[in-house]
């Protein structure tokens, strides 16, 4: 009975957790299939909805290293799928994981930092305020988690 205004969706990483470990996943045709069938029936019964689709993403942990490069593959392909999905209804699709720093690197993100002691290159916590145009506005370096959210809404 509820009718709200936004709704996020992040799925198909469980599709694939499931097909490895149970073998009672989804294929990725029925993934789409499946997916476009769901975001279909939301934006008939909720047509003024407003939908954000969100990258299915991996963490290095436990699982990805049972499972090994075929798991990432797949739960890459998946979402592809979801960006090809968001393009096809028009959209938008949050990319929630960088692997191939496509944006780290060039927001200069991507730095050599010394984690425990040993040196190495890794994310750099920094946050970067976007207009609507797309335009960087405000660089903050170096930030602290515990006072960003602050100094973020300081700003805006």
């Amino acid at each position: 009975n509820l009718k709200p205004d936004y709704m996020s969706i992040l799925i198909g990483v469980n599709d694939v957790w499931h097909e490895f470990g149970h073998q009672n996943g989804c294929s990725h045709q029925q993934y789409e299939r499946n997916y476009c069938m769901f975001l279909e029936e939301v934006m008939a019964a909720l047509p003024n909805i407003k939908i954000v689709i969100l990258e299915p993403f991996l963490t290095s942990g436990t699982v990805t290293e049972n499972f090994g490069p075929d798991f990432l593959s797949a739960v890459k392909k998946n979402a592809a799928i979801s960006k090809k999905i968001a393009e096809k209804y028009n959209l938008p699709f949050i990319l929630l994981s960088d692997p191939d720093r496509i944006a780290i690197e060039p927001f200069g993100a991507w730095q050599e930092k010394k984690l425990y002691g040993k040196l190495g290159l890794g994310i750099v916590r920094c946050t970067f305020i976007i207009d609507e145009q797309g335009i960087v506005s405000h660089v903050m370096p170096k930030v602290k988690p515990d006072t960003n959210a602050a100094e973020i809404l300081a700003l805006l």
